[in-house]
């Protein structure tokens, strides 16, 4: 089995790189990571996918991925396909994580009692937490927990604890071995966070998280399912920047016009999509929910069932 261990090196070594100031002349190209299927995909019958990934960064607009602090995420927007008018569900950070896994933005800091994808895929799934020390962690930095949507789920937790044996440390990735559906979460120093006593400064994070998704990706890219058109990978962010409002709701057009914070960016990876592809329709954590849930042949619950579009048919994926 292909375990991360040596891939996890290779980012550390790079995010130093960066936080030293020298930016990192190893960056992977994504040219060819998505339309080897594109000329067979068929809007009346899509492809079924048997892995769908979501990764989640945090806190930036689109406009902040300019090409200089992030080449890599740009040419896997040249090369696979973007959504142009994506949004959160709220403000602050926590409560997305939630809404993108069961359609309800709630708080963390107690215990959730809502239903929730990994539930529903009855063990079929696996949460992968970049520097967790140990399945089903509480916070250490730089792992944050309250990024991490299934350690608050309390069906998770009984009568069967998924928990304990389906939400672990990132080291445990086999991109040759996936569930039907699979969470990543990089920790604080590589999602375009920041914390302290990360390499660098707020000030690289954007090169950091880009570093750090030029060395994961590519193993994903390059697997035998994903190029047969087996997996789907979905990269995504939490919530966008500037001044937010606790508790509004981003996916209300109301609100998220004249309130940037609640864009985000969101880049689609299959081997259907036609490279270079993008969608300007309305889209959300919720409509994202409801994606995989429409893929994995789930029913939408809550947020994803009031929220009905799907980013399948203004991708081609």
């Amino acid at each position: 089995m292909k375990k991360l261990s040596a891939t996890v090196a290779t980012v550390l070594a790079l995010v130093t790189a960066a936080g030293a100031g020298n930016a990192s002349p190893g960056y992977a190209d994504a040219a060819g990571a998505c339309g080897s299927r594109a000329a067979v995909y068929n809007r009346s019958s899509p492809p079924t996918y048997r892995h769908v990934v979501v990764i989640m960064d945090e806190n930036v607009k689109p406009a902040t991925l300019a090409n200089a602090n992030a080449p890599y995420i740009h040419s896997l927007i040249a090369a696979c396909g973007s959504e142009k008018n994506m949004h959160g569900s709220t403000h602050p950070s926590a409560p997305n994580y939630m809404a993108a896994t069961s359609g309800v933005p709630t708080a963390v800091g107690a215990k959730s009692s809502y239903n929730n994808i990994f539930n529903q895929l009855n063990g079929n799934w696996k949460s992968y937490e970049e520097s967790m020390a140990r399945s089903c962690g509480a916070s250490r930095k730089p792992y944050q927990a309250g990024h991490n949507p299934a350690y608050w789920y309390t069906d998770l937790r009984a009568p069967l604890n998924h928990c304990t044996s389906n939400d672990v440390p990132l080291t445990q990735f086999d991109p040759d071995n996936l569930p039907a559906f699979s969470w990543v979460t990089p920790n604080q120093c590589n999602d375009m966070h920041y914390v302290s006593g990360c390499p660098g400064t707020s000030a690289t994070r954007i090169t950091a998280g880009d570093s750090w998704l030029s060395s994961f990706l590519p193993q994903v890219l390059s697997s035998t399912d994903y190029l047969n058109g087996n997996t789907l990978v979905l990269l995504t962010w939490d919530e966008g920047e500037g001044k937010g409002t606790a508790g509004e709701d981003c996916s209300d057009p109301a609100r998220y016009t004249p309130h940037p914070s609640c864009d985000i960016p969101t880049v689609v990876m299959s081997a259907y999509i036609t490279p270079g592809a993008t969608d300007a329709s309305d889209q959300s954590l919720y409509t994202l929910l409801g994606t995989v849930q429409d893929i994995l042949k789930l029913p939408r619950i809550k947020g994803s069932a009031t929220h009905p579009a799907s980013l399948r048919p203004g991708l081609g994926f």
